[in-house]
């Protein structure tokens, strides 16, 4: 009797042990894309098959947007434009990098040329990535397009705008000209910023 009880009490002590740590995996990854919290690494490839980690860029650069785009929708392609036009326009101090993720690449309405073409005519660094692999937007919680996260240089969340309404885009790129210091603001996307410099932002 008491031989079967300490096997059952062993049994029950692993089995709540093996329960602790799944979920302790499961708040991790959901920590992950929270305010403040360490971004998901990724290894992607890009549109002309290059790998490229997350991770080894961090430090690099003063600000990483990650851009989550549906790849075989036209709004994907003006969405990307409309940050690209943004950047040109506002040339910032900092250094930065954007990251276009696309959704749906496999899919024989993406129009790849679309994407690469925006990318050669603009000396804005953007990265194109393929996400043929759903589990990056599993680990980032991508529940609609566009989606885009802003992280600091140690590739910390700093915030994160999902689904742009008029609103959200709105506050979107204000935030952006008050945090990187635009020389001018940008046409397509101007909020009441005077002669390029906005107040601090609701939030900030």
């Amino acid at each position: 009797m008491g031989k079967n009880y300490r096997k059952s009490k062993i049994i029950i002590l692993n089995v709540a042990l093996i329960v602790i740590f799944i979920l302790s995996g499961i708040s991790q990854v959901f920590a992950q894309c929270e305010i403040s919290s360490p971004a998901p690494d990724f290894i992607l490839q890009d549109l002309n098959g290059e790998t490229f980690q997350l991770n080894q860029i961090k430090n690099k650069y003063q600000y990483v947007l990650i851009s989550f785009l549906q790849a075989n929708n036209s709004n994907s392609i003006n969405k990307l434009s409309e940050l690209v036009n943004f950047f040109e326009n506002c040339k910032p101090a900092e250094n930065y990098l954007l990251l276009a993720i696309l959704a749906d690449t496999e899919n024989s309405e993406f129009q790849k040329d679309k994407f690469i073409n925006l990318q050669k005519r603009t000396e804005v660094p953007i990265t194109l990535l393929s996400a043929e692999d759903s589990q990056v937007l599993e680990d980032y919680q991508i529940e609609g397009y566009p989606t885009i996260i802003l992280l600091r240089n140690d590739l910390c969340v700093r915030k994160i705008y999902s689904k742009f309404t008029d609103h959200v885009e709105k506050s979107f790129y204000q935030y952006l000209t008050f945090i990187m210091a635009c020389q001018k603001s940008s046409n397509n996307n101007n909020s009441s910023c005077d002669s390029g410099v906005c107040p601090p932002p609701a939030g900030y």
